[in-house]
């Protein structure tokens, strides 16, 4: 009785472990597309995600350990290194979005500063140029009036 008992009940628990890993695996999967996806979103926005890019290497390998395991059958290993995959993918998802926020408001900032250069600027260049005008004008009125008339005949 107890050996078919335990030919029962260990094919069910064995699947269930399997759906377990299955679904360990899949869950690492789907977090490192979800961090990769946060990452090209960062790099997009002008954030330095290289450092990121080699933690996302390293959430890949794991991954790809844990699906050798798996073929070999080594079900504690799988899951150590698919739950290990998942947690740094997390990861690099939350720092991928905190760079992001971090790129905007530099973004926002240099165009804040570009404007006020650009400002400056024009002010500046306007300046420059009414100071100009004013000595050419000062210049070319003493010349009008040193200048002496000339008297034209006219001929009939």
């Amino acid at each position: 009785m107890f050996i078919i008992l335990t030919l029962f009940i260990s094919p069910c628990l064995t699947s269930k472990g399997l759906s377990e890993i299955d679904f360990e695996l899949e869950n690492a999967e789907t977090k490192i597309m979800n961090a990769f996806r946060a990452l090209r979103a960062a790099e997009s926005k002008g954030a330095d995600v290289s450092a990121l890019v080699s933690k996302l290497n390293d959430a890949i390998i794991l991954l790809e350990e844990a699906k050798t395991s798996y073929l070999n059958g080594s079900v504690d290993d799988v899951q150590m290194r698919a739950r290990e995959s998942s947690l740094i993918s997390s990861g690099i998802e939350t720092e991928a979005k905190a760079l992001t926020e971090q790129a905007l408001r530099n973004a926002e900032e240099d165009f804040r500063m570009l404007s006020i250069y650009t400002m400056t600027a024009a002010l500046a260049t306007i300046l420059v140029l009414l100071f100009v005008w004013r000595i050419f004008k000062a210049h070319y009125a003493r010349r009008i009036l040193e200048a002496k008339p000339e008297v034209v005949e006219d001929e009939p």
